[in-house]
């Protein structure tokens, strides 16, 4: 609580104005986190390219984010497991990405996009796990390539979700579109 209120530059009193408990405040903190990694789903959710869909995915919902909230994330992963109304909190967070990634790879299955290796509800978890770890790497290690690794990570979901030719093709169509307009500059 001490770190929460410095880095908000207010007294402890002042945090317990707005929040009664510290369950309170992490779930405000948790809901807001679960409402923005959320709307970078829903609005990727259609993108034709689903490799773009991904690779926008990890750019918002991982890479973008700050240091200090991959650290928060790891302390509430932490305090999980000796508090359950925090449990409770952070189940539901979870639950929530694993619905909009599940949600995600069937639409995309159903669009003819990828064709899973794995069972969906397999994938999924492969997935969420790959992402819990490039936070964890994010908030402990200031040295980790996120960028580079980024690269085989994507690298890595290609080879689970298997993204169709007409998906591939769609990539070839963005590229050679970009590449022409960067001829004409």
């Amino acid at each position: 609580m001490q770190d929460i209120c410095a880095k908000a530059g207010i007294s402890a009193g002042a945090l317990y104005v707005y929040f009664e408990s510290k369950e309170q405040l992490i779930e405000g903190l948790t809901e807001r986190d679960r409402e923005e990694f959320l709307g970078h789903f829903a609005t990727f959710g259609n993108a034709r390219d689903f490799n773009e869909t991904l690779a926008q995915l990890f750019e918002n919902c991982v890479a973008n984010q700050p240091p200090h909230k991959a650290a928060l994330w790891l302390e509430i992963c932490a305090e999980a497991t000796r508090n359950p109304t925090i449990r409770h909190t952070h189940l539901r967070f979870k639950a929530a990405l694993r619905d909009s990634v599940h949600q995600l790879v069937i639409k995309a299955k159903a669009d003819g996009r990828i064709t899973p290796a794995l069972p969906i509800s397999e994938s999924v978890s492969v997935i969420l796990m790959i992402a819990d770890g490039f936070f964890c790497q994010k908030a402990t290690d200031p040295e980790f390539d996120l960028t580079g690794m980024g690269t085989q990570l994507l690298n890595t979901l290609k080879t689970i979700l298997h993204p169709t030719s007409s998906a591939l093709d769609g990539q070839r169509e963005v590229d050679d579109t970009n590449e022409l307009a960067q001829e004409h500059i």
